[in-house]
Formats: C-alpha cells, sequence, structure tokens
C-alpha cells in the first residue's frame, strides 16, 4: 500500500496553510543561468541566499532548482578542471514544492508534505513517510505520477526526486496524525485542518490512499436553495440530512457512535436518503459506500469517517454471517485485535462515527438465512426507521418537486449530483470556530429535545439521545445558514422517525427483555407437542410413548413447562447466556423454582417418580406481553 495522502480538487486547498506558507517560488527561465556560465565553477553561499532554501539547494557537485516548467539538478564541472566552468540541467519531474517536515507528537513517524500543480491547474498536497525512501521507491512515485506529477523517464535521474525530497533542507515543521477528525481543537480533513491555532501545520499522513476524497461542485446557495429548502417537510431525507452533520459533534459531546437503519422494499426511495446525506460532503457516486466489503476492509473504511458519517447501501449485499459484528464493530468503534510476526499484539484502530444504512430488511432478519440468534443491543446500537413515510409515495412527504415519486427522486438525484460538498465544509467551518461554543449549544438543544421524553427506559433513552443528537445538528446548521430551514424543522422530522422506532420497539425500550421472553415462548409453541413429555401432578394411568430428543417435560395439569437443566441453555437461551434468560424470566414472574440457589425447581414424586431438577416455566408465558 502507498504512505501518502493527496489532495485533487483546487477549490479545498489549505486557505489558513496557505498563509503561513508561500506558494511555490519558481523562477523565470530568463532569471536562471544559462548552459554557459563564466563567473562560477561552484554555486556559491550568496547564490542560495538569493533564493528561498524550497527553490534550490546545493547536493555534491551541483544543486538543485524549480525553474517555470520543472525541477532540475544542475550539475557542475569540477572546479578543477582545466576546462572553462559550465553546468548541465537534467529535468528531474515537473515543478514540485516541499511545504514541511512532518512527525507526529511523540516525534517518531517522520514524512514530508509536498504540492504541486498537475496539467489541469489542479493543485495537489501530500504527505508521504519518510521511510517510503527505504523500501521500493517506485511506488510512491508512480503514486505521485498518478496524480499529474510529470517524473523523468532516465532510470538514473528518478533517483534525485528520492535525494531533493529526502534531503530538502526546509525548516518548517508540521504535526501528522494518522486518523481524520478531531484533534484537540482542530479538525483534520485529508487535505487540510481547519480550526484551533493559526501558526499550526497539521496533515493527515497514513500508510493507506484515501478514498474519502471530499469534492465540491456548485455553490452552497444552490445547494441550499435548490434542493434543500425544498425537502423541509420531508421527514426521512431531512433526517438524513442531519445525520450528515452529527458526526462532527460526537467528539466534542464525549458520545459513542451509532448507526440507523432505513428499512423498507427496494422501490421505496431508500438511495434518496442515502444521495441527500452524500451531497452533504461530495459526489454521492462517491461518498456512499456499499456493504459489500469484508469485516476487515470495513474497519479501513470506517476510520475514514473517523468524528463524521459513514453512509452504507443496501444491507443485503453484507454477508449475512458477519452482519452482526460488522454492525457492533462500527457502533464501538474498535478493530478487532491482531498478533504482529512477532506475537505481539499490534495497536487497535479506533473511530467514532455515525453510520446511516439501508436494507429491505433488518439486520435480524439478514442473518436469519445463517440460522444466528441476534441480541437486542444490535437494534440499540443500530436503530431501524420505516424508510415509508405511510403517504403513499415512498420515502416523501408529499411531492414538491416532481408529479410523482419516482420522478421526483430522479429530480433529486440530478440536483445532487450539480450541487454537492459545499455544505460540508460550511459546517466544518462553523462548528471549528469556536469548539467551546459548538458544544454548548448542541448540549443545550440535545437537553431540549430529551425533555420531551422523559418517562423512556434506560435502553430506550440510550437511543433517543442519538436521534436527539442528530436533531441538534440539524437546528445548529439551520442556524448557520446552511440548510435554508425554518428553526424547529430538523427537531420535528427527527422527532417523526424517532416516534416510529418507538411505536416499533416499545416505549419501554427492554429490547433484550421482550426479545428473551419471545425467544422461550417460540420454543414452546414451535416444541410443546414433540419434545416435551407429558406428566401429571397425581402421576399418570394413561400410557405416554417415550418422546425422543425430548427437551423436558410438559405438566397437563398445570400446563407449566420443565426444562431439562443440560440442554437449556443450548436450546433455549442462545444468543443470550442462560443466567440473564432465567433472570429476566424471575422477574417476569414465569419461573418456578423450589431450589433458589440454583433458581431450579425439584418435581414432586408424584409428578416425576425421578424427581428431576429442572427449570420450570410457568404455561401463562404463551400470553405474557411486556408491561
Amino acid at each position: 500500500m502507498s504512505k501518502y495522502n493527496q489532495i485533487s480538487d483546487p477549490k479545498i486547498i489549505d486557505e489558513q496553510s496557505a498563509d503561513l506558507i508561500k506558494k511555490p517560488s519558481i523562477l523565470p527561465d530568463a532569471q536562471l543561468l544559462e548552459t554557459n556560465t563564466d563567473d562560477i565553477d561552484e554555486p556559491s553561499s550568496e547564490i542560495i541566499a538569493e533564493t528561498e532554501l524550497n527553490e534550490r539547494f546545493i547536493y555534491e557537485n551541483g544543486f538543485f532548482e524549480v525553474r517555470s516548467d520543472g525541477l532540475y539538478y544542475v550539475h557542475l564541472n569540477d572546479k578543477n578542471s582545466s576546462k572553462p566552468p559550465r553546468q548541465h540541467a537534467v529535468f528531474i519531474c515537473s515543478p514540485i514544492e516541499v511545504i514541511a517536515r512532518t512527525r507526529d507528537v511523540h516525534s517518531t513517524a517522520w514524512g514530508i508534505l509536498i504540492r504541486w500543480f498537475d496539467a489541469d491547474g489542479v493543485m495537489h498536497q501530500h504527505s508521504i513517510a519518510m521511510d517510503s525512501f527505504h523500501g521500493d521507491t517506485r511506488e510512491y512515485r508512480k503514486y505521485l505520477a498518478s496524480q499529474g506529477l510529470i517524473i523523468t523517464p532516465n532510470t538514473k535521474h528518478r533517483q534525485y526526486l528520492d535525494i531533493y525530497l529526502q534531503q530538502h533542507p526546509i525548516k518548517i515543521r508540521g504535526l501528522c496524525v494518522d486518523k481524520l477528525g478531531w484533534h484537540n481543537d482542530r479538525y483534520v480533513l485529508h487535505n487540510r485542518s481547519l480550526g484551533g491555532k493559526d501558526d499550526e501545520i497539521i496533515v493527515y499522513q497514513s500508510n493507506n490512499v484515501i478514498s474519502n476524497v471530499l469534492s465540491e461542485r456548485g455553490t452552497l446557495v444552490q445547494w441550499r436553495d435548490e434542493i434543500c429548502k425544498l425537502i423541509a417537510e420531508q421527514s426521512r431525507l431531512v433526517f438524513s440530512i442531519c445525520c450528515a452533520f452529527a458526526g462532527q459533534l460526537l467528539e466534542p459531546l464525549g458520545y459513542d457512535g451509532g448507526g440507523f437503519h432505513m428499512l423498507g422494499s427496494s422501490s421505496i426511495g431508500k438511495s434518496i436518503t442515502m444521495c441527500l446525506a452524500a451531497s452533504v460532503w461530495g459526489n454521492p457516486r462517491r461518498i456512499v459506500r456499499t456493504w459489500r466489503q469484508t469485516d476487515n476492509a470495513l474497519e479501513g473504511t470506517a476510520r475514514e469517517h473517523n468524528d463524521s458519517v459513514l453512509l452504507l447501501d443496501e444491507i443485503g449485499q453484507l454477508e449475512p454471517s458477519i452482519a452482526v459484528k460488522t454492525a457492533y464493530m462500527l457502533a464501538n468503534g474498535s478493530s478487532k485485535s491482531r498478533s504482529s510476526v512477532s506475537g505481539d499484539n499490534q495497536k487497535s484502530h479506533t473511530w467514532r462515527l455515525i453510520f446511516l444504512s439501508n436494507g429491505e430488511q433488518s439486520i435480524k432478519q439478514h442473518v436469519a438465512y445463517e440460522s444466528k440468534g441476534v441480541t437486542a443491543g444490535i437494534e440499540i446500537r443500530v436503530a431501524h426507521i420505516e424508510a415509508g413515510a405511510g403517504t403513499g409515495n415512498g420515502v416523501f412527504d408529499s411531492l414538491v418537486m416532481a408529479d410523482s415519486g419516482s420522478e421526483q427522486a430522479d429530480k433529486i438525484k440530478e440536483l445532487a449530483s450539480k450541487y454537492h460538498g459545499t455544505a460540508g465544509i460550511a459546517w466544518l467551518n462553523y462548528v471549528t470556530a469556536n469548539k467551546v461554543e459548538t458544544t454548548a449549544k448542541a448540549k443545550s438543544l440535545i437537553k431540549g429535545f430529551m425533555l420531551q421524553y422523559n418517562d423512556l427506559s434506560s435502553q430506550a433513552h440510550r437511543v433517543a439521545k442519538r436521534f436527539a443528537l442528530v436533531a441538534a445538528a440539524g437546528e445548529m446548521a439551520t442556524q448557520a445558514g446552511i440548510t435554508g430551514w425554518q428553526t424547529g424543522q430538523a427537531t420535528a422530522a427527527v422527532k417523526v422517525c424517532f416516534n416510529n422506532w418507538l411505536d416499533n420497539y416499545g416505549h419501554d425500550g427492554e429490547h433484550e427483555e421482550r426479545q428473551i421472553i419471545n425467544n422461550v415462548k417460540a420454543f414452546i409453541e414451535k416444541h410443546g407437542s414433540s419434545r416435551f413429555q407429558p406428566c401429571y401432578n397425581k402421576g399418570s394411568t394413561v400410557f405416554e410413548a417415550k418422546i425422543s430428543n425430548c427437551a423436558g417435560y410438559h405438566n397437563r395439569d398445570t400446563n407449566d413447562f420443565y426444562f431439562f437443566t443440560s440442554n437449556f441453555e443450548k436450546d433455549v437461551c442462545s444468543p443470550f447466556s442462560k443466567r440473564k434468560v432465567l433472570k429476566v424470566i424471575e422477574e417476569a414472574g414465569l419461573l418456578i423454582m423450589n431450589e433458589f440457589g440454583r433458581n431450579t425447581y425439584k418435581t414432586p414424586t408424584t409428578c416425576i417418580k425421578q424427581r428431576p431438577r429442572v427449570y420450570g416455566i410457568k404455561g401463562s408465558i404463551l400470553n405474557y406481553e411486556p408491561a
């Protein structure tokens, strides 16, 4: 993998760094020494002093020099030679500037920051790790060439580029980081940083090529007036745009990340919600990612979206076998532990993000194909929302841009391809201008949202705070003049989506308890007559055939079920622990016990002669509904 990063959009140059660092000072060819010279036998200190170190520096019997058409190495003949002094310049590459020498906070991971313009006049900025020069140097040169730097085809002369970049006498220092997002008061993008002190140079330097390249097209006014304003009453669309702003608030507030999943049929228009959210940050075709990745690949994708939003299309493309652990991984913000070749633990990668997903099925339904259980915890970390607005127009609450839902969807896609990326940069400028003030505003808005839902259980409260975060982001973007919405419209849309979640998962929010009860009920309903041996309080005079693969006994007099302790956990509890299941059943008043230290029941000899130790569950569980 390459060990550098680049920018490829002239509209997103770091203005703060531009004030600090001069653009490349390129000498006009007319001012350069010609092929023949009569008064120089070697470059003197006076010559070097006349120009910036970034323009030329001495190396062996010659010097490097940036001209209008490229970087050259100028050879000078030996001063002891009897021949008249002459110089010979060899082309190395198109004009290039070394901006700073970089290192991390521990004074390790050294590198250099460079920039150049390609043939179209597009500026590229690039951070190269110094260890790139001590392996196969063709790799970094290939990458630079792919970004428009013209490099000499001469094998020998190409080595001069290695020398120029490694030994350049630049004295400016910059701080390199290996993760995007917040670093104290600065927010680092792949190509610049915003906020914080103006005299700092902070650059993103990674061993991987960044694929989450932001881009801008059109103006913020065009995006706001031709798209955002018009969909202000569309609950699912407004919610999705608010999600696009929410990730930057996680770190200032100290919140964990989490996700939302838009659930609906293929023709309902779920992709429009992703398209609009993506238009905040760039071209939707590039910003929206797919679930069709390995869990290892998704780790890298998550790191690219740290302190931001990750948009994942169609969960049906994700392998069911890894769906649950992948969703947990994204929400929990940590990669799995790995060992190095030596057996030592490698450093785990971390991130914090909001992710928005969609699909025709819920995560629970998706993994059912693999016959795997899903804990209710996943439904807390990934809140499922019905994509359909319930008006007969798919995701749309109303038709405001066309005469049909499909035409309106096409119109939004067309506009998003024309206008995108400006809102995200405007949002970053707003939230980084004063991080303390940003945090205070977000806290106040979240508090106001939560006051409207003060009767929630702990789990529902946890989900509500994530919705509140999204609402706060939308309201703050509105205050910043980015969305064009009226005050309160973002909150109203988020409340519609949150209430949809509440309707589907219950105001008590105790999803694990509900799911455990339902799992036990489902097992009894499925196997009550096939895997439970009938028994009676005073025995039976009727011959009962032995049942194979028996799970326990069914007391026909009381309708209670006695589960064998040996296979209860395997048959009934998964994916929960036996201890958790028994606790929930006991708290619901459904557990029959006479051995309280064990949570078990010893049946009387009049019922079952052998008097086995079982887990007794009341038959009333079949009619039980959580309060």
